[in-house]
């Protein structure tokens, strides 16, 4: 009996969680007002704590809030 070759199969796309950042609104690009956020994680070493930091930065001011989430 002859072995098959099993393939892989593709990984899936990512999940859209919100709006492209292409599509947020004019005043947000200009940086004209307060209370536009970008959202971003940094994960660390993989070694098993799954650890994540959380980095929040306002467009027009620049201030950044950093939170350590525990698990992603």
């Amino acid at each position: 009996k002859t072995k098959r070759k099993h393939h892989q199969s593709h990984p899936q796309a990512k999940k859209c969680l919100g709006p492209n950042i292409a599509q947020r609104p004019q005043v947000a690009d200009q940086r004209s007002e307060i209370g536009h956020w970008e959202l971003d994680t940094i994960q660390g070493h993989k070694d098993g704590k799954d650890s994540v930091v959380l980095v929040m930065t306002d467009r027009f001011s620049r201030v950044n809030i950093t939170r350590k989430i525990t698990s992603k």
